[in-house]
């Protein structure tokens, strides 16, 4: 992930010691720190074809884990994914659609090119 700020905690969610079982989770939430407050990102990363309501059902359940963070008091949250290849225009057209849910507001799903600097 380029361009993030020296104060940052990046979590990856498939990792065994967070005890997280099968639940439907994104691949990292990272955290920044920002002159105004914390920047909270859950982030699903895909290389090929997927299924729109598996990216939804992943990043809400790192917003889920998110909001789970008490010590952290965000000020700003991106659901991102960030895919290899272009995305179809359906799959686009139905991803600007979805919102996920973050401490009870909605919000967009930001789409980025695997690779591309993260801007939180």
């Amino acid at each position: 992930m380029k361009n993030l700020p020296q104060a940052r905690v990046i979590i990856n969610l498939d990792c065994p010691a967070l005890e997280l079982g099968n639940a439907k989770r994104c691949d990292f939430v990272v955290i920044v720190e920002r002159d105004d407050g914390a920047s909270v990102a859950a982030i699903e990363l895909k290389r090929g074809s997927f299924k729109t309501s598996q990216v939804v059902k992943q990043l809400q359940g790192g917003a889920g884990y998110a909001e789970t963070l008490e010590a952290v008091a965000a000020t700003r949250f991106d659901p991102v994914l960030a895919h290899g290849k272009g995305v179809p225009k359906t799959k686009l057209r139905a991803l600007r659609r979805e919102r996920i849910d973050y401490r009870g507001h909605p919000h967009q799903i930001v789409l980025m090119r695997c690779g591309a600097p993260l801007a939180l």
